[in-house]
């Protein structure tokens, strides 16, 4: 495998893997053409040596329980994730829902698979718009017992109606006229006054029994002699119920007696006795209630009141029948009164009803009959209600996902924490012996190649034992290509020192590209011809090939350097060249887009650039620190003529940052990036004096000295491909002394800047701070090149914490005809307007 990469970074991150795992021997790292012929040498000398020891890891033992743990970790997680018909939702998202409910929403209630069936997610949510209704009209009272229509059966709007049309024949005034009409009556006859209906009712059916036998008999009839006459009219056993002394001659004259003063005269005896014995049980109830034993009924004239108060209890009877009052005619007249009158009050309530109703029966149907009382119990509020069915429905759903599923039935949390600790453990180490595997069947390659080519094996043989004379590389690559890529087949290298080293035939399998925007097709063409496959891995929206290096190279000035205030001469620009990445692109079959970002440790670090460049496409992570991993360190001063731009004020802060990462946070990584070379400059040379003045610092760039480790000091344009746990990032460039700042920001101003600025802003793991004499309010707002629009947007995250989306951009929409009369207006006064900023 040819690995192919412009920066030296690049090949150092594949290459400190390889190092990680032990496998650094498999590498011939000739980037940059630094290895002397010796130093070849010695690396193919120690690839024979290590690998001619190499033996055969066992795998087997590892491998099976591998495979065991595997697959029950991906059963339990297919079962997790898997959904569930009818009801949609897997078993995972149950346990988010659950996990997220509050602890009030915890309930005892389930509902089982008869009812569940009929319950989808439709129906639980249609049930809790029901059941908030139910508590925000005030159900959970009613159902308490607190209203006085608690335990009344009203279930439609016509039997509501109904219920109010007698609420107002027995209350008011029409309450009040029967009780003054009643109470004349008793006055008149002399009679007390009950205390409840079933009293009244006992007094107008004697008033009314004795106006019915006053009028048969006349009043005389309750005279004293009733009893001799009731004892008269008896015959055969019932005179044993009236005993008398009086003969036979004496009773037949009482019994004419009693005939004569029948007005409607004559009638059989069983008739007389049963008017006469009446009469007797009417005097007995008169006297009981006058508490004289000497009363006599008499005549007073009801005038038709029994027939209005049985009419009037009647509707009593039909309202206590509808309310469920117990025995109302026992209740005192008082409390009856008032009773009515209570519901009355509580109209509102009655109009409720037919919906409590309907909600009460849709839950009871549904198998949630106990979730109201349990609301009762809890005196819940709406949202705990539908909380408190959300918790019950999705439970009972857990709950039949494990009857149904063995393996969610089975599940222990011990257990299952322990076979996940099993496959990290097996994992790690199946990963050490996938090294050792490599390393055996390379080895095995390795001997394969040497018995293949002997003249081959020779030539590497001798070269290894050599101490000097080494022949050129690449004349060794072309004598023994087969030896040299069996014992080291792993090749990273540049462009250009592949085609410098390395004979014009196709050597390699697989030729990799990294970086690839950075990377000129001509350049390339060279590494491709050398391969049997291709692969190109790069990001069109970083850096594109760049004539920096060859600049610096060729002693002229750099791209990004500005000499003083004046315009540099105008930079190659993005149009000029073309990667082989974006020249490939169409060529190539097989295109995938990287989609998960694995450096940022916390999403905000990459938050920008994902909306910016990646359409928010990106796959990130959030972090676990509540403080914004991205802070503006804004510092004062003002830019004097000829000093490009630049201020003391924040070369002092970024070594200041520095020696404090240096002090609390030793163990992090930390990289500093600059807008240009001569700013570059100037903070490198800062850092180095502060640390001859502080002895924490030079021991941190000691300790921190190795690869993907080490302090470094880069400008835009060198930085692609670098990563730390910590970037400072300053800007350099200041307001001039007149308090306006010239939109001067070296390669950022330039076609394709805002790609040097998405590299700045992407390399940090863990935190970055920016740093700047100024901050994006600062700025023009609408420039015409993307670099510096975006630099702005840039420093308004960094300042505010807002979300990428949510800072200031200009629109594409044109003013309507009211925004344009006020944009003219002004800047007729001469007032600077950005149109349809949002």
């Amino acid at each position: 495998m040819l690995f192919v990469a412009e920066k030296r970074a690049a090949i150092e991150a594949v290459t400190d893997r390889l190092a990680e795992v032990d496998l650094a021997e498999l590498v011939f790292d000739l980037h940059g053409q630094q290895r002397t012929r010796r130093e070849v040498a010695s690396q193919v000398a120690a690839s024979l040596d290590r690998l001619s020891t190499a033996m055969p890891p066992d795998v087997d033992r590892v491998h099976r329980r591998l495979t065991e743990a595997r697959r029950a970790l991906i059963q339990h997680t297919e079962e997790m994730r898997a959904p569930r018909a009818p009801w949609g939702p897997s078993a995972y998202q149950v346990h988010q829902v659950l996990i997220g409910l509050p602890e009030r929403a915890r309930t005892a209630l389930r509902i089982r698979r008869v009812a569940m069936q009929r319950l989808d997610h439709g129906a639980v949510e249609s049930l809790c718009g029901d059941l908030s209704a139910f508590v925000r009209m005030g159900g959970l009272p009613v159902r308490r017992g607190e209203s006085a229509w608690s335990h009344a059966d009203v279930r439609d709007r016509e039997s509501a109606e109904r219920m109010l049309l007698r609420l107002d024949a027995v209350t008011g005034r029409a309450w009040r006229d029967s009780q003054d009409a009643l109470q004349a009556l008793v006055e008149r006859a002399g009679l007390r006054r009950p205390s409840d209906l079933a009293g009244w009712q006992r007094v107008l059916g004697l008033l009314s029994d004795v106006e019915r036998s006053t009028q048969a008999h006349g009043a005389e009839i309750y005279g004293e002699d009733l009893n001799a006459l009731c004892a008269a009219a008896c015959q055969g056993p019932l005179r044993a119920a009236h005993p008398t002394t009086d003969g036979w001659w004496r009773r037949y004259r009482l019994r004419r007696q009693a005939w004569a003063r029948r007005r409607d005269g004559r009638c059989p005896r069983d008739v007389l006795l049963a008017e006469l014995r009446a009469a007797v049980s009417e005097r007995a109830a008169w006297r009981e209630l006058v508490a004289d034993p000497a009363a006599r009924p008499r005549l007073i004239g009801l005038g038709g009141e029994p027939e209005r108060f049985s009419a009037l209890r009647d509707e009593i009877a039909a309202v206590a029948l509808t309310a469920r009052l117990d025995e109302p005619e026992s209740l005192p007249v008082e409390q009856l009164a008032s009773t009515l009158e209570q519901l009355r009050a509580e109209e509102q309530t009655l109009y409720k009803l037919p919906e409590f109703a309907r909600i009460t029966e849709r839950l009871a149907a549904h198998g949630l009959g106990e979730l109201l009382d349990e609301l009762v119990r809890r005196d819940a509020g709406a949202d705990e209600a539908q909380q408190v069915l959300s918790y019950a429905w999705y439970h009972s759903l857990f709950d039949l996902y494990q009857l149904d599923s063995p393996v969610l039935a089975s599940f222990n949390a011990p257990q299952h924490d322990a076979t996940v600790s099993q496959f990290r453990e097996l994992d790690a180490q199946h990963l050490r012996l996938n090294a050792a595997r490599i390393r055996r069947r390379v080895a095995e390659r390795l001997r394969d190649a040497r018995d293949a080519f002997p003249d081959q094996n020779a030539t590497v043989l001798a070269e290894a034992k050599r101490r000097r004379g080494h022949m050129p590389v690449r004349r060794l690559v072309t004598a023994a290509p087969d030896v040299l890529l069996a014992a080291r087949p792993c090749w990273a290298m540049s462009p250009i020192v592949v085609s410098r080293l390395l004979p014009a035939q196709r050597l390699f399998d697989i030729v990799i590209f990294d970086e690839a925007s950075q990377v000129e097709p001509v350049d390339a063409m060279t590494s491709i011809m050398r391969g049997a496959q291709l692969v190109v891995a790069g990001d069109d929206q970083q850096l594109p090939p760049s004539a920096y290096f060859r600049t610096l190279a060729g002693g002229g000035v750099a791209e990004d350097d500005e000499l003083d205030d004046e315009e540099a001469p105008p930079p190659p620009r993005v149009g000029d060249f073309e990667s082989v990445l974006t020249c490939l692109a169409t060529f190539v079959p097989h295109t995938f887009r990287l989609r998960w970002h694995y450096r940022s440790e916390d999403e905000r670090l990459i938050a920008f650039s994902n909306e910016e460049f990646y359409d928010r496409d990106l796959v990130t992570f959030p972090g676990r620190a509540t403080e914004t991993p991205l802070r503006l360190h804004v510092v004062g001063g003002s830019a004097a003529p000829g000093t490009g731009g630049l201020v003391d004020e924040e070369v002092d802060r970024v070594v200041g940052l520095v020696v404090e990462h240096s002090t609390e946070h030793p163990h992090d990584s930390l990289g500093i990036i600059t807008a240009n070379v001569r700013h570059m400059d100037r903070i490198e040379a800062a850092v180095r004096q502060a640390a001859a003045h502080h002895p924490e610092l030079e021991e941190f760039r000691t300790r921190m000295n190795g690869p993907r480790r080490r302090l470094f000091v880069k400008s835009l344009e060198m930085v692609q491909g670098d990563e730390r746990d910590v970037i400072i990032l300053s800007i350099g460039r200041a307001k001039g002394a007149d308090g306006r700042l010239q939109m001067k920001f070296g390669p950022i101003n330039h076609e394709g800047g805002e790609r040097r600025l998405n590299v700045a802003v992407t390399r940090a793991r863990r935190r970055m701070h920016v740093v700047s004499s100024f901050t994006h309010e600062d700025m023009t707002p609408n420039w015409p090149t993307k670099g510096p629009a975006a630099l702005r947007r840039f420093l308004e995250v960094a300042a505010t914490g807002a979300r990428p989306r949510e800072v200031g951009r200009a629109g594409d929409v044109p003013p309507n005809p009211l925004e344009q009369d006020v944009l003219d207006a002004l800047e007729k006064r001469g007032i600077p307007v950005t149109p349809q900023w949002g």
